[in-house]
């Protein structure tokens, strides 16, 4: 798994309009991304939730921010729809690299852990939340440290 002080892989996924996204968009500003297990259960869609619940704290810091599973594409933008996200959440489907290039695999399924990374505008990691059971520990210790970031004062 990625650790604190690694650069962020190279990577390819599919939001939910298909379209390419690459880490090339997350460079140049603070981002989160999220991995989580599988749209539509109840620890990932609470997850998922709370990030929408303070996007805004996030868009003010500038934060980009992504949600990313091993779901189609299509299941992608079903289920960003109904939860009414305003961030992208993409597809790592159907070869599952950038879960593993993550190393958030899981070796008896192609479902992600529930990890969320925090990288500087560089591309470094800053923070690494793997906390499986309380989901609010993902938004809000990625908000914590994207406020340090922000502000210049992160070691």
């Amino acid at each position: 798994m990625l650790e604190v002080g690694d650069r962020m892989p190279a990577f390819s996924l599919r939001n939910s309009s298909r379209e390419e996204v690459t880490q090339d968009e997350f460079l140049g500003s603070v981002s989160v991304l999220a991995f989580y297990p599988m749209s539509f259960t109840g620890g990932c869609t609470r997850e998922m939730q709370g990030f929408q619940q303070k996007y805004e704290d996030f868009q003010a810091l500038g934060v980009k921010i992504a949600g990313i599973s091993g779901d189609t594409w299509a299941t992608q933008g079903i289920f960003c729809e109904q939860h009414s996200l305003q961030f992208p959440v993409l597809s790592d489907w159907p070869k599952y690299e950038t879960i593993a290039a993550f190393g958030v695999d899981r070796p008896e399924s192609p479902m992600a852990r529930r990890v969320t990374f925090v990288f500087d505008a560089d591309g470094v990691c800053r923070q690494v939340i793997t906390e499986e059971r309380e989901m609010d520990a993902h938004r809000d210790g990625a908000l914590e440290i994207a406020r340090t970031l922000a502000a210049g004062t992160a070691a």
